[in-house]
């Protein structure tokens, strides 16, 4: 897959958590037990 993919992907993921940023979205997944 490319590198935009990739981005597009975690701009989702960050905007579905409303996460501003990674470490912020593995705060949040972790407290939703979502991994």
């Amino acid at each position: 897959i490319s590198i935009h993919t990739v981005k597009n992907h975690v701009h989702r993921i960050l905007e579905k958590l409303e996460a501003d940023n990674r470490r912020e979205a593995v705060e949040i997944a972790t407290r939703k037990r979502l991994i």
